[in-house]
C-alpha cells in the first residue's frame, strides 16, 4: 500500500474518533416524567398549561407546568437563563419540549432549552372537489 493513503487512512480514522468524543455528550435522551425525575440531563415532552406560566419582564425566567398526555402526570419546570430570553410565542404554545435536568430537592425540572409546538393558523380545512 501506498504511504501516502496509509496516511490518509489514518488521518480519517483519527477524524472520526475525535468527532465521536466530541458529539457524545450532545445528545440527550427523551425520556417520561417518571425517567426525567431519576436524574441526568434528558429532555421530555407535555402539554403546555398555559395558566401556570409565570414570565419574567425580560422573558429570561419562565416558571410552568407540564402534563405528560399518556399519564396525565404534571411536572414544574423552571427556565432561567439572562442571556437567552424565552420565544415571544411560549405562552401560545400547546406542546412543549423541554431539555434539561431534574433536583430532586426541589422537585423542579431545570430547563437549558425550550422548544415550543404552537397551534397552526394554516388549519386546512380539506379540499372540496368542484368549488
Amino acid at each position: 500500500m501506498k504511504r501516502g493513503y496509509l496516511i490518509g487512512t489514518v488521518l480519517i480514522a483519527v477524524c472520526v474518533l475525535v468527532a465521536g468524543f466530541s458529539l457524545r455528550d450532545s445528545a440527550t435522551a427523551n425520556v417520561n416524567f417518571a425517567q426525567a425525575q431519576k436524574g441526568g440531563a434528558c429532555q421530555v415532552y407535555g402539554k403546555l398549561l398555559r395558566d401556570t406560566v409565570q414570565v419574567s419582564q425580560r422573558m429570561t425566567h419562565v416558571r410552568f407546568t407540564l402534563e405528560e398526555r399518556q399519564t396525565g402526570k404534571r411536572m414544574d419546570f423552571v427556565y432561567d437563563n439572562p442571556s437567552a430570553p424565552i420565544q415571544p410565542n411560549f405562552a401560545s404554545a400547546t406542546d412543549v419540549r423541554a431539555v434539561g435536568t431534574f433536583d430532586p430537592r426541589s422537585g423542579i425540572f431545570s430547563v437549558s432549552q425550550v422548544y415550543t409546538k404552537c397551534p397552526s393558523k394554516y388549519q386546512s380545512e380539506g379540499y372540496k372537489a368542484g368549488q
